[in-house]
C-alpha cells in the first residue's frame, strides 16, 4: 500500500522521515513515498507527484505551528483531495490540536501526536491493505515500537522550531515583493542604478512568490473540488432513485416525482458545471506552477 506524506518546513521534515521509517515497521505492506528523497534528481516535481498520485491510497499530511499555511503544504493537500476520500487524506498534528486547524487542512480528519490517536491511524491505515493484519497483532507490534516513535516525537519537539515566516498572510508578502520591484524600476529609469541586474532579481523574487500563491490557491481548489464532487455523486444518485420510483409510481404521485426530478437534474447540471469550472481552474494553475524548475524545494519555506 502506497502511503504519501506530505511536509513543509525543518521540524514536518523531521516528523514525516520518523514516520517513514517507522510505519513500514508496524504494517509491512505499507510503503511510504516522502517527495523530494523519492524523486529522482533533476525529475519535475509536478510530473512525478501526479504520476505517484495515480497509485496512492492515502495521504498524511505533516502539519506544525509553523507550516500551517505553509503554499507547499496547501498545495499537496489539495492534489491528494482530488483523488483519495477525505477519510484516507490524515493532517498528523504536531504540537497542535484539530480546533487549530484552518482553511482546507480543517476538512480532514486528523491525527493528533498521541499514543492513541497513532492507534486509531494505523487502524485506519490496516483496513486499506490487501494484507490485512488482526487488531491483536497491530497491538502486539505497536506496544513494542511505540515507545521508540515516541521518543522520536520528544527529539522533534525539543528542535528549535522554524523561523517561520509563514504568520504573515501571502497576499501581505507579495505585495511588499511588489511595491520592492517596483522601487527599483523607479530606480532605474531615474539612472539612480546602472544596470538591470537588481530588478532581474527582484523579478525573480517577485515570480517566485506567485508562484507559492499559486500553489495555495491550487490546494483550496483541490478541496472545493473534492466538495463539489461528493455533492455530484448525492445528486446522481438521488436522480437515479427517482427514476425507478416513477417507473413504478401511480398517476397520482408520478406528477409531483417528475417535479422532484427536475429540480434534481437542474442541481445536478449546476454541480457538473462547477465541478468542470473547478477543474478547468485547477489544470491552468498545476501548468502555472509545472513550468518553474523545483530548485526551491520546501525545506524553511
Amino acid at each position: 500500500m502506497d502511503v504519501f506524506i506530505s511536509w513543509s518546513g525543518k521540524r514536518s521534515f523531521q516528523l514525516a522521515t520518523s514516520l517513514k521509517e517507522w510505519l513500514p515497521l508496524v504494517i509491512q505492506t505499507v510503503t511510504p513515498w516522502f517527495s523530494p528523497e523519492d524523486i529522482d534528481k533533476g525529475a519535475r516535481w509536478m510530473a512525478e507527484l501526479s504520476k505517484q498520485l495515480e497509485k496512492l491510497k492515502m495521504g498524511i499530511i505533516c502539519v506544525t505551528p509553523e507550516n500551517m499555511q505553509a503554499p507547499w503544504l496547501l498545495f499537496e493537500a489539495g492534489a491528494l483531495s482530488k483523488v483519495l476520500d477525505t477519510s484516507l487524506v490524515c493532517p498528523f498534528l504536531f504540537a497542535l490540536e484539530p480546533v487549530d486547524l484552518q482553511g482546507p487542512l480543517a476538512q480532514f480528519q486528523s491525527t493528533r501526536s498521541t499514543k492513541e490517536d497513532v492507534r486509531k491511524l494505523l487502524t485506519t491505515i490496516n483496513k486499506n491493505t490487501e494484507q490485512q493484519l488482526t487488531e491483536s497483532q497491530i497491538d502486539r507490534i505497536f506496544s513494542v515500537l511505540w515507545p521508540d516513535f515516541e521518543e522520536k516525537l520528544r527529539s522533534i519537539e525539543s528542535s528549535v522550531p522554524d523561523q517561520a515566516s509563514s504568520s504573515r498572510p501571502v497576499p501581505e508578502l507579495l505585495s511588499e515583493v511588489l511595491e520592492r520591484v517596483r522601487s527599483i524600476e523607479r530606480q532605474l529609469a531615474e539612472g539612480k542604478i546602472p544596470n538591470g541586474v537588481i530588478a532581474s532579481k527582484a523579478l525573480k523574487i517577485w515570480e517566485q512568490s506567485k508562484n507559492r500563491e499559486n500553489m495555495l490557491k491550487y490546494g483550496e481548489l483541490g478541496v472545493k473540488l473534492h466538495v463539489a464532487s461528493t455533492n455530484l455523486n448525492k445528486l446522481q444518485n438521488e436522480r437515479e432513485q427517482l427514476e425507478k420510483m416513477v417507473i413504478n409510481a401511480s398517476e397520482s404521485t408520478e406528477r409531483a416525482l417528475d417535479n422532484q426530478l427536475k429540480k434534481i437534474i437542474c442541481l445536478e447540471t449546476e454541480a457538473i458545471k462547477m465541478c468542470e469550472r473547478l477543474h478547468a481552474e485547477q489544470s491552468v494553475l498545476a501548468m502555472l506552477i509545472g513550468n518553474n524548475e523545483n530548485d526551491e524545494r520546501r525545506m524553511g519555506s
